[in-house]
């Protein structure tokens, strides 16, 4: 699972943007969810993005196969508890949430998913 903020200016990279701006901060967060999605596409296992506020139907991540939801709860304990929710009822053991990043690998998230699975 891969949480995500929808990439909507001014409302991700905040920190960033107070230096470079609204729409470079934005086309940063771009890359890195880009990054992390053609990252993730690479371990072999059912993959699912949680968006922050609302689904995002046709975007790449449904394109490259990934299942869709909307992020639910007040704080982030609370929206990854029921990702786990939702995860476990489908019969899932192992889960693995991750989020955008510049530095994750392919062998981060089979060494993730591996951990997990033993």
């Amino acid at each position: 699972m891969v949480f995500v903020k929808n990439p909507v200016l001014g409302k991700v990279k905040t920190r960033l943007a107070k230096s470079l701006g609204d729409e470079k901060a934005l086309g940063i967060y771009k890359i890195m969810l880009r990054y992390t999605r053609i990252i993730a596409m690479d371990v072999d296992c059912d993959k699912a993005v949680f968006y922050s506020d609302f689904v995002e139907a046709g975007d790449k991540w449904s394109e490259a196969g990934f299942a869709q939801q909307e992020q639910k709860g007040d704080d982030l304990g609370e929206r990854m508890l029921n990702a786990f929710k939702y995860a476990f009822p489908l019969q899932y053991r192992n889960v693995v949430i991750s989020r955008p990043s510049k530095t994750l690998t392919s062998i981060d998230f089979i060494g993730l998913y591996s951990k997990s699975s033993g």
